[in-house]
């Protein structure tokens, strides 16, 4: 009896100690994404207003001015409400909901390689240069990976734990929350079901409880998509892209831009975001790309011929779907969000090869060598973040927006601005509260008032050709009304 209870206090304090490490690494990721946002006072990246616009609607009108997967925009109202501020709102949300990416992949990583692994995974999550660059341009597809690997952890779990209601439950909730999150996230959640489904079967495993999952998780999904497009099609028309992509592959080159769907209510402008090159870059280049698939490749196969199936399932189903969606073949302006999404297989890969590096190398002495390993990864890491991070910034910067705030009570209601210099379209919109739009044949008909906003300094080629009225000239930016023709 006292050796049970000895043995019961023991494991209490590893588990204690556990979750208090893991909870400090969440707490440093949390602080760490924070402080990205907080070196400016204006919310960072290409999206970042369009987040403004859309929870200010949630909170005055209670519904989106642009139709998209609601789940963040809910999220990050409920903490402008707890912070009081829609820009410091956004900020903390983004802060923590990234931050908890962190867990899922630090229990996959531990099933699979040990605590000291769970642990290099989730010092990869916090100090990856892509997951840094995906939240504060892309914010809804970097809470998506939350979820996903939340997803993955659940799915291996059924798989390798055994067949439960309570794994297939969270599974298929976390698998729907990615769907309510991003498109581009939700797609990778269904490459790697359809990937991991495959490598699992070949590998010979039960093929009853593999098969009893895949049937439920796709019936969840359909009954999911058809019901969000039949009863919610304005807030789930990225749910055609997947037709746009296919369309997109099949194209010769140079392709043409994605056709945009109908928004909510008005047209979403299309973001200038990362190019392939700065994608590439912030990875560091597609040799790093292949040479992190090289070894999942690798490594699944070492893991197999030791008839380790639980990390060869894994890391082959990992491979195979990153290596699908990082193809030089697939279209630029998807690649480049994809290559982002490579914070998923660097983390899981990387962490899972260090250790098994350091095994392979030299048994006796591998702390040494983990350690060393590790600490060089981490470092290389943490100086590509840190130097990434010094880079993100508002595509505004103050001059122009006490320019644009000063125009707001220079625009009468029932008005539109029909351009803004390039980065300042969902600022413009923010702050003026007026629509903004491209100019038809129907604008002067639809609108009391048409307005244009432009670099002072380069007055478009429009004002040379319609007759105008300079309303306002600030430090960076013009105002001009247009007369009808």
């Amino acid at each position: 009896m006292l050796n049970r209870l000895k043995t019961h206090t023991f494991f209490s304090k590893i588990r204690t100690r556990e979750t208090l490490l893991v909870s400090a690494l969440v707490t440093l990721a949390f602080s760490f994404y924070l402080w990205v946002f907080s070196r400016n006072l204006l919310i960072t990246g290409v999206d970042g207003p369009y987040y403004l616009i859309q929870i200010r609607s949630l909170l005055e009108t209670g519904g989106l001015t642009y139709g998209d997967p609601p789940l963040t925009f809910y999220l990050l109202t409920f903490f402008t409400l707890l912070a009081g501020d829609i820009t410091l709102g956004v900020k903390i949300g983004v802060s923590l909901l990234c931050a908890l990416s962190t867990v899922p992949v630090f229990y996959v990583m531990k099933r699979l390689g040990g605590f000291s692994a769970g642990l290099l995974a989730m010092l990869l999550i916090v100090f990856s240069a892509p997951y840094l660059r995906m939240m504060t341009d892309f914010m809804k597809n970097a809470i998506g990976v939350c979820w996903l690997l939340g997803f993955t952890y659940y799915l291996h779990d059924l798989v390798f734990t055994g067949f439960t209601k309570k794994s297939l439950a969270l599974a298929t909730c976390l698998l729907l929350l990615t769907g309510l999150t991003h498109i581009l996230a939700f797609a990778v959640a269904l490459l790697f079901l359809c990937a991991y489904t495959a490598t699992a079967l070949v590998q010979g495993l039960d093929r009853r409880p593999i098969l009893k999952t895949e049937l439920v998780l796709a019936s969840a999904t359909l009954i999911f998509i058809v019901v969000t497009a039949t009863f919610f099609g304005p807030l789930f028309t990225d749910f055609t892209k997947i037709f746009s992509f296919i369309s997109a592959l099949t194209q010769p080159r140079p392709l043409q831009p994605l056709p945009q769907q109908p928004p909510l209510p008005g047209p979403k402008p299309q973001p200038f975001g990362p190019s392939i090159a700065d994608s590439l870059s912030i990875i560091g280049g597609y040799g790093i790309v292949l040479i992190t698939l090289a070894c999942g490749a690798c490594f699944s196969y070492i893991a197999w011929k030791q008839a380790d199936r639980e990390a060869s399932t894994l890391l082959a189903a990992v491979t195979i779907s990153f290596t699908a969606i990082s193809l030089p073949i697939i279209p630029n302006e998807w690649l480049n969000r994809f290559l982002l999404m490579f914070v998923i297989p660097t983390a899981i890969i990387v962490s899972y090869s260090i250790p098994r590096i350091t095994t392979l190398l030299n048994p006796t002495t591998k702390p040494t060598i983990l350690i060393i390993l590790g600490g060089i990864t981490l470092v290389l890491f943490a100086t590509q973040a840190i130097t990434i991070a010094t880079r993100l910034n508002p595509t505004i910067g103050p001059v122009q927006y006490q320019d644009l705030a000063d125009m707001k009570s220079r625009i009468p209601t029932n008005s539109i601005i029909v351009a803004s210099p390039q980065g300042a379209h969902y600022w413009t919109q923010y702050i003026t509260d007026a629509d903004v739009g491209p100019l038809s044949p129907t604008t002067y008909q639809s609108y009391s008032h048409v307005f244009i906003i432009f670099e002072k300094s380069q007055p478009p080629p429009i004002l040379q050709i319609t007759r105008h009225t300079i309303i306002y000239v600030g430090k960076a930016y013009a105002l001009a009304e247009l007369r009808s023709p």
